[in-house]
Formats: C-alpha cells, sequence, structure tokens
C-alpha cells in the first residue's frame, strides 16, 4: 500500500511516497507541496511553501522568515510586496504598533510604566491591561492603595475597586472599606479580621477580641497579655519587679526580695511593705528616711526635723528664716 496525498502540515516525498512535516524541511512553514524531479537516475524532490506560520512570513517559495528578524518584537507579519519585505501586524506583550513605521514600541515608553498591554485607539494610544498589583482605571494604571484608603489588595470590576484585605492597623469592614483597628476595637493598634491583636499603651485583651480595661498597675505602661494585674511594661523612672509591679529606680538592691535593704533616691524613701521608693510627702525635702525630713533642698531650711521652708529670695543657703549662709 502506497500514500497519495498527506494530511495538513504534511507533505508527500515523491521518492519514499511518505508523508514528511512541512516546518522539518522549511522553518515556519504550514502547509506546502513537493513537486518532483528527475534527475540522473533518481527523483528529487523540491518543496515549496504555501504559508508560514503567523510569527513568520513567506519571502519566497522555499522560505519562511521570522517577523522578529525583520522587525524587533514583532508577533504577526505579511509580506509587503512593494517594499519587499516583511511588514508587521501585531506586536509581542507590552509592545504596541506604530501606524507610521509599523516598528513595535514599549508600552511602558508610550503610555504609563506600569502599563503591560496596549493599541492604538485611532490615533490615540490607550493602555489595555496593567502589571501585577495595578488596576486599569480611565485609561490608567493604579493601584488599591491610591484608590482604597490602606486597601492592600483589591479586585475590579465594572462597578469599581472593592478591597479584600486591608494594611496593618487597619481592618476591612461590612462596606468593604479599611477602618482603623481602633474604631472597632477600642484602643487597638493592629488587628485583624476576628480580633484585636495589639492594645494601646496601657491597656490589654481579656479574649483578643477588644482592648478594654485599663492597666491596674500604678506606674504601668503596658500590662501583661489577659492579665491586667501584672505590668509588662512600666512608666519612665520606673523598673519592673519580679511581682509585676512597677518600682522607683534607684534602689542599689532592687526588686530581689532577699532581705537587703533597699536604697531609694533623693527625695523618696523605701517602703519594705511592697519592696518599692515611694516619693518624700514634701516635695521640698532632699531626705525623708520613712517619711520623714532630715535634709531639705538648697534655698530650704528644716523646722522641727519635718517640714522645710523657702530661705529668702536672695539667698541660697540658710538655716533660718533670719541667717542666710550663702547669697545667690
Amino acid at each position: 500500500m502506497t500514500c497519495s496525498a498527506c494530511i495538513p502540515n504534511y507533505y508527500l516525498d515523491a521518492g519514499s511516497l511518505t508523508c514528511q512535516l512541512c516546518s522539518d524541511t522549511i522553518t515556519g512553514c504550514t502547509s506546502c507541496m513537493s513537486k518532483a524531479a528527475i534527475s540522473g537516475n533518481s527523483t528529487v524532490n523540491t518543496v515549496q511553501c504555501s504559508a508560514c506560520s503567523s510569527n513568520y512570513f513567506l519571502s519566497s517559495p522555499t522560505a519562511c522568515v521570522l517577523c522578529s528578524s525583520v522587525k524587533t518584537n514583532c508577533k504577526t507579519c505579511s509580506f509587503n510586496f512593494s517594499a519587499n519585505t516583511g511588514q508587521c501586524l501585531t506586536c509581542a506583550p507590552a509592545y504596541y504598533l506604530s501606524s507610521t513605521d509599523f516598528a513595535c514600541y514599549p508600552c511602558t515608553v508610550g503610555v504609563v510604566n506600569t502599563c503591560a498591554s496596549c493599541g492604538m485607539n485611532g490615533t490615540a494610544l490607550v493602555c489595555t491591561a496593567c502589571q501585577a498589583s495595578y488596576y486599569l482605571l480611565n485609561g490608567a494604571c493604579t493601584t488599591c492603595t491610591q484608590s482604597i484608603q490602606n486597601c492592600s489588595s483589591c479586585s475590579y470590576s465594572e462597578s469599581g475597586f472593592v478591597c479584600l484585605s486591608c494594611l496593618s492597623g487597619s481592618i476591612l469592614d461590612s462596606a468593604k472599606k479599611c477602618s482603623p483597628c481602633s474604631l472597632v476595637y477600642p484602643f487597638c493598634n493592629y488587628c485583624n479580621a476576628v480580633e484585636c491583636t495589639d492594645c494601646q499603651v496601657g491597656y490589654y485583651t481579656i479574649n483578643n477580641k477588644a482592648c478594654l480595661v485599663n492597666c491596674a498597675v500604678n506606674n504601668c505602661n503596658q500590662c501583661a497579655v489577659k492579665n491586667n494585674s501584672k505590668c509588662s511594661l512600666c512608666s519612665q523612672g520606673y523598673s519592673l519587679t519580679a511581682q509585676f509591679t512597677c518600682a522607683m529606680i534607684g534602689c542599689t538592691a532592687p526588686l530581689t526580695f532577699n532581705g537587703v535593704a533597699c536604697v531609694c533616691p533623693h527625695q523618696s524613701y523605701y517602703v519594705q511593705a511592697g519592696n518599692t521608693c515611694q516619693p518624700c510627702s514634701d516635695p521640698s525635702c532632699e531626705l525623708c528616711p520613712s517619711n520623714k525630713c532630715t535634709k531639705c533642698l538648697d534655698g530650704f531650711f528644716e523646722i522641727n526635723n519635718s517640714t522645710c521652708t523657702k530661705c529668702a529670695s536672695n539667698c541660697q543657703y540658710c538655716n533660718s528664716s533670719k541667717t542666710c549662709l550663702r547669697c545667690v
């Protein structure tokens, strides 16, 4: 049995009477035929191409030329007989075809630098698709954050942008807008779709749903998570104790609870019951063990081992209202 005709894209080899792929003989050829000729005692095939694939053009019956070899970034082309060369019809993605010189130019140069594909609308060049994370709106490429405040990702339809997720510190509400966490969960810094994950200074979460309880520890900026009776961060000038309370900084053996007395800074005194330093009741007192003043600040003098009285206005040091030791 011998073959008399081949399926499309193949030609019948006159010598072997077998079907051969057109593109194996002529690169880029999709339709061809074979003509046999007698040369001496053998039959010679002459294959002629009649059609090329879309990214080639037929320059002669025996050659398909790649479009991009004639015009850079050209995707499809045809043969221009008057110019005796290939002419580009469409360009590769992210390029557009110029109507003046039929060359391909980048969309990022002709339109905007975030445009992924573009084309001519009459004489005007318009963007038809944007790069990743950008969306086409009125011919321009824009981001979610440019259209919806605090939005990190979104989708776009004919009705406009729809936010899908928000930036840190914001939460997606029922209207698909990004609201600050503090509006949904009072006193909350950061949150996700279902709960607060970080409270403002001085507040903590009971069940990660909301920050509603102020820290109960004195001089504490931030309580431990889920426990407002234990401090995790003390106010300036105070240090955290082993019992999660806040004590005034200045003790030489602070908060070790090993029986060593705490030496408090000036204008404060030690309270053993809480192992803390408390301010002197008289703000003019410099030293006040057991909250009894033994030495006043400069510009004051002591009366009855308890009260500090201000010296005369032009006196720097004094030991009574009548005796000035150093003038200003």
